[in-house]
C-alpha cells in the first residue's frame, strides 16, 4: 500500500481508509465493553483508555528502538511483519461458537 501514497489521489484514498478504520474501532470496542458489563460502564471505559495509553506508549518505545537499531525504513517492514503475525493469530484463534454470546447482568457469573 505505500506505493498508493505517491500520488495525491492515492494518499487521499489511504487517509479515508485510515479514517474509516480508526473511527469505527473505538466505537465498536466501547459498545462491546458496555454490553459485556452494563452495570459498570465508567469502569469499562477507564480500562479501555488505560489499554489505549499503554498501547501507544509501548508502540512508541518499540518503534523508537527499531529506528535506533535498524534505521527508519525498517519500521515499515517491522510493522508489516507484526501485522501479518496479528492477522494470522486472529484467524487461527477465532472464537468458538459457544463463546460468541455476550453475557448480560441478569445471568449469574459462571465463576461462582
Amino acid at each position: 500500500m505505500p506505493f498508493l501514497g505517491t500520488t495525491a489521489l492515492g494518499a487521499a484514498v489511504l487517509i479515508v481508509m485510515w479514517g474509516l478504520g480508526f473511527g469505527s474501532l473505538p466505537v465498536s470496542v466501547q459498545t462491546w465493553m458496555i454490553k459485556s458489563r452494563p452495570e459498570a460502564p465508567e469502569g469499562n471505559l477507564a480500562v479501555m483508555v488505560s489499554v489505549i495509553q499503554f498501547a501507544l506508549a509501548s508502540g512508541a518505545f518499540v518503534g523508537g528502538s527499531v529506528v535506533d537499531r535498524l534505521g527508519i525504513p525498517s519500521v515499515m517492514y517491522f510493522g508489516g511483519v507484526l501485522m501479518a503475525l496479528t492477522v494470522s493469530l486472529v484467524l487461527l484463534n477465532g472464537r468458538s461458537p459457544e463463546r460468541r454470546t455476550v453475557s448480560t447482568a441478569s445471568e449469574p457469573c459462571p465463576c461462582q
